[in-house]
């Protein structure tokens, strides 16, 4: 049975109080991302944030949707992660922004799952 090499890279994001948008780069190893989780620390604003990777040509990888649908689940293993399948080879924007000004920070924590198997 073929065992796969999973990689997890992960970023700190910071909405601050007041503001609209908040553009994160991250570096990103060759693989395939298999899934993704946002860590909520502390409690979201009663509005809508939205999270979307980009790469570094403006290009959607994951098109924009509210930071609640990255949420981990309670479920184990890889099925707590949001399932998204999308190849990785260098830099990615995470872009955490909202229509309105944040009535409160958003401060969390991206992680992306990588299945390296035959890519390093």
């Amino acid at each position: 049975m073929n065992q796969r090499k999973l990689k997890y890279v992960g970023v700190n994001l910071l909405l601050a109080r007041g503001t609209k948008s908040k553009q994160e780069p991250k570096e990103l190893v060759k693989g395939k991302c298999i899934g993704v989780a946002f860590f909520v620390f502390g409690n979201l604003p009663a509005q809508n944030i939205n999270l979307s990777i980009e790469d570094t040509q403006g290009n959607p990888i994951l098109e924009a949707v509210d930071v609640r649908d990255y949420e981990k689940g309670i479920a184990g293993g890889q099925k707590a992660y949001k399932e998204v399948n999308f190849n990785t080879n260098g830099k990615v924007y995470i872009n955490l922004f909202s229509p309105a000004d944040a009535i409160s920070p958003v401060h969390g924590h991206f992680l992306f799952v990588i299945d390296t198997d035959g890519y390093e």
